[in-house]
């Protein structure tokens, strides 16, 4: 039990700290991918 309870803080931490760092990242990425999506819808 107590290893459960301890993975979920360090995931919540990891998770919070990439949410922090690349955020900006991540929209853009994500933006790059909705492009992509929408490139293969055409095709």
């Amino acid at each position: 039990m107590m290893g459960y309870i301890c993975f979920i803080c360090i995931f919540s931490i990891l998770l919070l700290i990439l949410y922090k760092l690349n955020h900006l990242e991540f929209n853009r990425l994500y933006k790059d991918w909705i492009k992509e999506l929408e490139e293969r819808d055409k095709k």
